[in-house]
């Protein structure tokens, strides 16, 4: 398996993972067979920056066919191929020496310094992140919304009125003076799409919905991955919900379950794979157009740090983005097990996210909360034309999430 951050793979505009590497072929893998090949595009690391490669010859075969994966073998004669293949493999083995003897700085440019100084809290992250530098623009051009994605957040909405409820919202990230706190916020969003155990219980959904209504904010259910247990509950849930409602779906299961009701349904974050790291303003330039291919519905995107096309009127997520997800909760693994590589299956969560967060060097701007690692990307606040690039591609709602 070849990290996605050494060489991109993208085949007719999808990105897919390399598994295997040489300077005359490459494998890679797909849930499903594909028609036919059309074009590839390599992005390769050069230490600073990524050189891309448009693959105009090649020939390819099918490899190997399982159960939940295929992969194909395509075979490349090109000279430019072969010596970025080769440059590639070099500065690996340079990298893979220093590293053994501790020297990493000599690879990258990363500032090796500023890691010894950590935020206090999530609330001393975020300020510190946003403490600033606004600016004004047009933010009528697309409609808002607001996450409510734990039961603190539930908690508050239910507790206070709409003013001070938005009023504490911003707040949380020194967002308060912001423009985006002036924004008419005509979607709520309730539930989570990482950690299924945050989604809020049968009687307090329905005092939220209700609490929508009263608002005129229209309500959208976020449903994370579905697990085998779980069904029965998810099901429960679904007969409840008025055939109308929006529904967020992370799980391919349910959404295959889902495919022919009434519902209008949203693909989710962890349905939209592409490379999202806080990390990568290290890197000199990076391009990333993720997955903004045709889908029978609505996909969800996220801002973080570089500009990246998306599919048309979509949902973006700020300033808050996912960088990965743990099929089991490293929160519990380390407050339970004292290891978050001790993890384990969750049936009763204590939830212990309520109060515990896992944190990272402040200028890295990552935050680890329950079973997800996720970045902040301070530029979509604070860089008109960075904040333009994304509202110019017809985006239709725009979330906050902090």
């Amino acid at each position: 398996m070849i990290s996605n951050s050494l060489i991109r793979c993208t085949i007719n505009q999808i990105d897919v993972r390399i598994i295997d590497l040489s300077v005359f072929h490459f494998l890679f893998r797909v849930p499903d067979k594909l028609e036919n090949i059309h074009s590839i595009v390599l992005d390769f690391y050069m230490g600073s920056h990524y050189e891309t490669m448009t693959v105009d010859s090649f020939s390819y075969a099918l490899e190997e066919e399982q159960e939940f994966y295929i992969v194909y073998r395509v075979d490349i004669e090109d000279d430019r191929y072969k010596n970025l293949v080769r440059s590639l493999m070099t500065m690996v083995n340079v990298y893979t020496h220093y590293k053994l003897a501790n020297v990493p700085e000599r690879f990258i440019d990363y500032p090796l310094d500023l890691d010894s100084t950590f935020p206090q809290s999530k609330s001393d992250l975020l300020k510190g992140i946003f403490k600033g530098n606004f600016w004004e623009m047009d933010l009528s051009r697309c409609k808002w919304g607001i996450c409510l994605e734990n039961p603190s957040l539930i908690a508050r909405f239910l507790s206070l009125d709409w003013i001070s409820f938005t009023f504490f919202y911003f707040s949380q990230a020194n967002l308060q003076e912001h423009p985006i706190s002036q924004v008419d916020i005509s979607y709520v969003y309730i539930g989570n799409q990482f950690c299924s155990h945050l989604f809020p219980e049968l009687d307090v959904l329905e005092k939220v919905l209700h609490k929508c209504e009263q608002y005129q904010c229209t309500p959208v259910i976020v449903f994370s991955t579905m697990k085998e247990q779980e069904i029965e509950k998810y099901c429960s849930i679904l007969k409840k919900l008025p055939a109308s409602s929006e529904i967020v779906v992370n799980d391919l299961g349910m959404l295959e379950m889902l495919k022919d009701s009434s519902f209008t349904i949203i693909e989710g974050v962890l349905l939209n794979k592409c490379v999202k790291d806080s990390r990568i303003k290290y890197v000199d330039t990076w391009k990333n157009n993720g997955n903004a291919h045709p889908s029978l519905f609505r996909k969800s995107f996220e801002s973080s740090g570089y500009i990246r096309k998306v599919s048309p009127h979509c949902d973006l997520y700020l300033p808050k983005f996912q960088m990965n997800t743990a099929g089991m909760c490293t929160m519990f693994a380390m407050c339970k097990n004292g290891n978050r590589a001790y993890q384990e299956e969750v049936f009763t969560c204590p939830q212990y996210c309520r109060s515990q967060h896992f944190l990272y060097p402040t200028h890295l701007h990552m935050l680890g909360e329950y079973n997800t690692l996720f970045g902040y990307d301070e530029k979509i606040l604070t860089d008109p034309s960075y904040f333009e690039s994304f509202i110019s591609q017809d985006i239709e709602r725009m979330i906050i999430t902090l």
